[in-house]
């Protein structure tokens, strides 16, 4: 492995991680892999996916620096777990169009609403910065209160009113306990 792919998945690995110690749930193994990996691990050309079976992120060396790529596939690690470890459960929908899929709007929509949160932390981790941890409580009022403006807006990127917009996040993200 690369220096840079060593770099790479270290940040990575030390994100996922504190990203699983706020949520409270286990950290995902990561392989940050070439893209001719990446189609073969993942068996569709992608930036990233998520091996269920096996609980790890793969993903594209060029796309490993990119914090909301691994929170969206870090969501799907969540969501399993919230399913038991059951991915017929957590992954429904698959003759859908990937965009269409329960589990994938969710993934979306958490990446998108936790991305600002995490990204510094990942630069620095990046850098080789050792910044103080922060506070996993924070995490949990960002969400809250990410949750409570989704709302007030009226909805969530799946186009479900606002109340079935917190239901169905809910259902597929799990918040922190």
């Amino acid at each position: 492995m690369s220096v840079t792919r060593r770099r790479l998945r270290a940040a990575a690995r030390r994100l996922l991680e504190e990203a699983a110690r706020d949520f409270r749930t286990s950290a995902p193994g990561v392989r940050v892999a070439s893209p001719a990996e990446v189609r073969e691990l993942c068996n569709v050309e992608a930036a990233a996916c998520y091996l269920a079976g096996r609980k790890e992120i793969v993903v594209d060396e060029r796309w490993a620096a990119h914090t909301g790529t691994l929170l969206h596939e870090f969501a799907h690690h969540l969501q399993l777990e919230e399913s038991g470890g059951d991915p017929y459960r957590a992954f429904t929908d698959l003759g859908k169009p990937h965009c269409e899929r329960p589990h994938e709007i969710a993934a979306k929509w958490f990446a998108d609403d936790f991305a600002d949160f995490y990204k510094r932390r990942h630069e620095a981790l990046l850098g080789g910065a050792g910044d103080p941890r922060r506070d996993g409580a924070l995490a949990c009022g960002f969400s809250v209160a990410t949750l409570w403006k989704r709302a007030e807006e009226g909805g969530h990127p799946s186009g479900g009113v606002a109340r079935g917009g917190v239901d169905e996040g809910a259902l597929q993200v799990p918040l922190p306990r």
